[in-house]
């Protein structure tokens, strides 16, 4: 690796930038084989093989040579997006002033949703479109709201919550076991755009999960199999990462990394790279952008903002008035 590429190091998210550092000698010490960063990773508690380190050096480098792509260009200033608090106003001046910087304040909540035939339950996320949908998201968080633990702990009827969503944008957030798991559903002989289009169908908006998350991960299933196969899963989970997204792109859903934009960079770009470059940045950036120029500006003061902070329990008192 030359020099010029060593400094593009520095931009690689943090899980790769750091094992990148032992590899090539850039924390101090001396370039370190893939062994000793294995042997590193374990003492501090991480519990990972040495074909694991590899593969993340391997992507790191598929990272390093995509930073020369024009897909790849920052984010620049366009609809960038916050998340405001809706369950406390200690945040309200920092809020004003960034929607005086024209960035686009969000409003979010979730909820855990009880599913007829489903397990264990859905986790949703529901991001306010308009001020119909900030008083459905009254109805679906503050339901009950004279029983503070039920709010807390209850998992929602699946017909009241989707009832709801009128002004709601409609998520929930992938995990690698999941992907994994729609690997199984594929290899078992499921047909993969129909189940997605049926088990997503009231889901708008689609988390995925970041490249880092997977450093570690091995399916459940193959625990004690020999490290070549266990590689071998490892690479078919990214492709189905791949694969399912662009199913979902393609069934009109929105994939994306986060709504709050505030701090997103071209560095969040690489950390999906395994989507390929053009739906990364999507990802990352396009996505989240579009759907911040189809909310309406609420103002964090807007009288409508503030049934929200009954949720800001203390949860001294919540547990005294529930013994």
């Amino acid at each position: 690796m030359s020099s010029f590429n060593e400094s593009r190091i520095f931009w690689l998210p943090e899980t790769h930038r750091d094992i990148m550092m032992m590899r090539y000698g850039l924390n101090g010490s001396a370039p370190q084989s893939t062994e000793d960063i294995t042997k590193y990773m374990n003492d501090i508690g991480l519990n990972v093989d040495t074909w694991q380190v590899e593969e993340v050096i391997k992507e790191a480098e598929q990272m390093i040579n995509a930073m020369e792509s024009d897909a790849l260009k920052p984010f620049g200033d366009n609809n960038r997006s916050f998340l405001v608090n809706l369950y406390n106003d200690n945040r309200r001046d920092e809020e004003l002033a960034m929607m005086r910087r024209g960035l686009v304040p969000i409003y979010s909540a979730s909820a855990y949703v009880e599913v007829p035939d489903r397990e264990p339950f859905f986790d949703l996320g529901f991001v306010v479109k308009n001020k119909t949908g900030l008083k459905n998201l009254q109805e679906i968080k503050l339901n009950n709201e004279d029983n503070k633990m039920f709010r807390i702990l209850s998992v929602l009827d699946y017909d009241f919550v989707t009832s709801h969503t009128e002004g709601l944008f409609v998520g929930t957030m992938l995990t690698w076991n999941r992907i994994n798991q729609f690997l199984n559903e594929v290899e078992s002989g499921t047909d993969l755009k129909e189940y997605l289009a049926d088990y997503y169908k009231d889901v708008d908006i689609i988390k995925y999960p970041y490249l880092g998350l997977l450093f570690g991960y091995k399916d459940p299933d193959m625990q004690d199999v020999d490290a070549e196969i266990q590689r071998d899963r490892l690479r078919k989970i990214k492709k189905m990462g791949r694969t399912s997204a662009e199913i979902f792109e393609g069934l009109g859903k929105t994939v994306i990394y986060k709504m709050n934009t505030t701090d997103v960079s071209t560095m969040d770009i690489y950390d999906y790279i395994y989507l390929g470059e053009e739906l990364a940045r999507k990802v990352v950036i396009e996505n989240p952008s579009k759907l911040a120029s189809e909310v309406e500006i609420i103002n964090p003061m807007d009288d409508d903002v503030k049934p929200f902070q009954k949720l800001a329990i203390n949860l001294d008192d919540l547990f005294k008035a529930n013994k």
